[in-house]
This record gives structure tokens, C-alpha cells and sequence, in this order.
């Protein structure tokens, strides 16, 4: 799975923890959204990253290719994800079209 991340992601020693077979792949761009802090971690008790769609700005990221089914249940895990849940995920998947040079 290619995986665009932001945010506390980025550190590369937190994915190696989350996602042992992740691999970066490059720097990527999401148009037409802005970095938002809307949510607040009540483990770390401070605010977290998201996107929000805003015309005209972009957030830059890593994208990185996570290579195992196992990996990608840690990240969801880790990022308070639950396929099925009935109360609000803390995140959800999205299919998003980035940039990458």
C-alpha cells in the first residue's frame, strides 16, 4: 500500500516502530488541502495533524510503500482505525491523488 504521510509520520523512527516493512518512497505534495490541528490526542493531551480540504493550498509529506497486511493494521491501530467501527474513527482511509517529483 503507498501511504502519504504528515505530521508525526514523518518520523522516520515512529514508522520503523508502527510499520517495520514500510519503505520511503519520496516527498509528495496533497493539493488543495491545508494542515489542520482539529483533533486532540487525549494519550499524548495535545492537539494532532490532519488535512483539510482548502482550494488552492497544499500539504508536503513522505509517501512511503507499507508492505505488509500486518503493518497497515499496526498504522490503523496506531492512528485509532477500526474497519466497521460504529463510532467515529479517529481517521479514515481516503484514496488521495499526491504529487511526487
Amino acid at each position: 500500500m503507498l501511504y502519504f504521510a504528515y505530521g508525526s509520520n514523518m518520523d522516520l523512527r515512529q514508522m520503523r516502530r508502527r510499520c517495520p516493512s514500510y519503505r520511503f518512497v519520496s516527498i509528495a505534495k496533497l493539493e488543495d488541502h491545508e494542515l489542520a490541528f482539529s483533533r486532540r490526542s487525549t494519550r499524548r493531551r495535545c492537539g494532532v495533524a490532519d488535512v483539510a480540504p482548502s482550494s488552492g493550498n497544499e500539504v508536503w509529506g513522505v509517501l512511503y510503500h507499507i508492505r505488509t497486511r500486518r503493518d497497515v493494521l499496526a498504522l490503523d491501530k496506531a492512528e485509532g482505525f477500526k474497519v466497521g467501527r460504529k463510532r467515529i474513527n479517529a481517521y479514515d482511509r481516503e484514496r488521495r491523488q499526491v504529487w511526487s517529483p
